[in-house]
């Protein structure tokens, strides 16, 4: 990582390694300290004392990396040339943009906790009073972040939580750490069990919203593989799993031990030596965070896949064959809690690690027996993952029509069915670009063969690369009106559209002044009627009419047009621009295209009855995208 992002990282992490001490500190003073107090009153000061200096310490780290912090963010913002160019964007960064507004309100948090730990014994009240703005401090981490300027409350909300609970259990260890070096015995009994408490509900917490940012951030297995973004959080996911194993250990192993005589000094050391590693991998894993932070998500990066081979998800299209899955992770996931159960418990160790082969041989006997199995890794390329940039636009469809006419029609013929002029002289059929197989290409791989070329089964030339005569953005357009001149020869053909089909963007103006895209609609019916006849408005709550205008005007309802949308739509529906006046299309609230009449058809929706039968029949049917596709 370049500078400046690795500079960002560093006093990111520094700055969140600060707070999430200060909010660990003060949670194992408020809820595990009075009982080893209790149980060690000779120690009490002393025990006190330490914490409140560790407390301390984080607040004065915090506060000091909030400014090399905003120094390295003010210069990655304004693209600072020069000290006095950095020194001029301070204060813009400061007090007009998120990042600031958010770095003021830590400074002003940790300034408040700072007050409310003054003295040398605060109140118990102040104690508690000082957790509300170290939450404050914690949880701001998430503001100036991906999630909060993602606009998503579920997403903000997780990230929150994520990082409250870090604190809890990361920011709790080295206290930890203090009170059972300070109150051994029954003392260091008490912490180790009370922490664990808390350990539990931070884990439960941590699992639970990392599952939802990732679903997020991440996407799927592309993005956690292909993607820096991804290759990080595996790698934080990699030290939760071994922060996760030493808590377990801690928890069964140790904690139960420092309660017995016999056992209590042995385990005192142990747990020592745990919870110092588990600061030290807690550490780790909040530098990783940071780094995290300054990354792009990889939900919004192309994906550079690394091997040469990758999953086939869609063998799990076939029911039977989900179910065998689902039943060998079932049975996986029991032989892996199996080798932590004999990891942990002696008592049943060899019982356990018995049934681990056991259950491994189960589950993939049960992969074994599905009724049918394609192979489960299948070819793949470096783009193989990447997705359409374009949006779809009308704009890019027709400008890849113009270039299909000019660079591939005379291999695969003006229908792209592998007939074109020069076919016959090459020693490799081209291939046909309106076959049913043609739906389950990605986009990326599509780009890929475009770019790079196809080589025919004795490695001869099948298709020349492309990448030195169409530029990134023409090879995208290409690959658009490849997707749209399929669905609509399918239609043409009076096949039902079994694969998502994506409709064109469009942003329709609408008589009482709204102005509407697909974004806007989606959880709603779309019928689109082409022509500027009169449309009957249909009584359906969850549905909208758009009309789709050659040459835009003013009409009631909501309307949409121009010439480039119009012939897009065209192709889409398979006919000519000059046939497409009485089309109507049918957008689901999922945002796919399911459904097309032809001005002969188009009655059927033109009732209430009709519109109202044509929903039912698509709600009954949903339609799922491919994990890879964008189209």
């Amino acid at each position: 990582m370049e500078w400046p992002g690795s500079a960002l990282a560093l006093t990111r992490g520094l700055h969140l390694a600060g707070t999430l001490s200060v909010f660990g500190t003060l949670t194992a003073m408020a809820l595990v300290a009075p009982a080893v107090l209790g149980a060690a009153p000779q120690a009490a000061p002393a025990i006190d004392a330490a914490l409140r200096r560790v407390a301390r310490i984080g607040i004065a780290a915090a506060a000091l990396a909030l400014l090399p912090w905003l120094a390295v963010q003010s210069f990655d913002m304004a693209g600072a040339a020069s000290l006095g160019e950095l020194a001029a964007a301070i204060p813009d960064v400061l007090l007009d943009t998120r990042f600031g507004h958010t770095l003021l309100l830590r400074a002003a948090m940790l300034a408040a906790v700072a007050l409310l730990l003054r003295g040398r014994a605060p109140q118990r009240w102040q104690l508690w009073l000082a957790l509300l703005p170290a939450a404050i401090a914690v949880a701001a981490q998430s503001w100036a972040g991906h999630p909060g300027s993602s606009e998503d409350w579920l997403l903000l909300a997780a990230s929150m939580l994520h990082v409250l609970a870090a604190g809890a259990w990361l920011g709790g260890l080295l206290p930890l750490l203090l009170l059972i070096r300070a109150a051994p015995g029954r003392g260091a009994a008490l912490a180790a069990g009370r922490f664990g408490w808390i350990g539990i509900v931070a884990v439960l917490i941590l699992a639970v919203t990392a599952l939802a940012q990732s679903w997020t951030l991440i996407g799927g297995y592309a993005g956690a593989a292909a993607t820096a973004y991804g290759q990080i959080a595996l790698f934080k996911l990699l030290l939760f799993a071994v922060l996760l194993a030493l808590a377990a250990i801690n928890r069964v192993r140790l904690t139960p031990a420092l309660a017995a005589p016999l056992t209590r000094e042995r385990a005192a050391r142990h747990i020592q030596t745990s919870v110092i590693a588990e600061t030290a991998i807690g550490t780790l894993v909040v530098l990783s965070a940071a780094w995290l932070a300054s990354q792009t998500p990889a939900a919004h990066a192309q994906p550079e896949w690394p091997f040469a081979l990758r999953p086939n998800v869609s063998i799990l299209a076939d029911p039977d064959v989900r179910r065998a899955f689902i039943i060998a992770a079932v049975a996986l996931a029991l032989a892996l809690a199996m080798l932590c159960a004999a990891l942990l418990f002696r008592r049943w160790r060899w019982l356990a690690l018995a049934a681990v082969p056991a259950l491994g041989y189960y589950a993939v006997t049960v992969v074994d027996d599905a009724p049918f199995l394609d192979p489960m890794l299948v070819e793949a390329y470096p783009t193989t993952f990447y997705r359409s940039p374009t949006g779809f636009t009308p704009g890019s469809i027709m400008h890849g029509a113009g270039l299909f006419a000019a660079n591939c029609t005379v291999c695969h013929g003006v229908d792209g069915r592998g007939d074109g002029p020069l076919a016959k002289q090459l020693s490799v059929k081209p291939a046909n670009l309106v076959a049913e197989h043609v739906w389950g290409h990605a986009d990326g791989e599509l780009f890929w063969w475009l770019s790079h070329g196809i080589r025919g089964p004795k490695g001869q030339p099948a298709m020349p690369a492309f990448a030195s005569v169409l530029s990134e953005d023409d090879r995208w357009a290409l690959i658009d009106y490849l997707h749209a001149h399929l669905a609509g020869t399918a239609k043409a053909a009076g096949k039902p559209w079994r694969n998502p089909v994506t409709p064109p963007a469009l942003e329709a103006t609408c008589s009482d002044g709204r102005s509407l895209t697909l974004d806007d609609l989606r959880g709603r019916f779309v019928r689109i009627v082409a022509g500027d006849a009169a449309v009957p408005v249909l009584p359906e709550a969850d549905a909208i009419t758009l009309q789709l205008l050659l040459q835009p005007s003013e009409l009631p309802g909501c309307t949409f047009g121009g010439p480039d949308i119009w012939a897009a739509y065209a192709v889409m529906a398979g006919v000519a621009p000059d046939a497409l006046a009485g089309t109507q299309f049918l957008i689901d609230p999922s945002g796919w295209l399911r459904a097309g009449l032809t001005q002969r058809e188009s009655g059927a929706w033109m009732t209430a009855e009709g519109m109202t039968a044509a929903m039912r029949d698509a709600a009954a049917h949903p339609m799922a995208a491919a994990a890879h596709h964008h189209h």
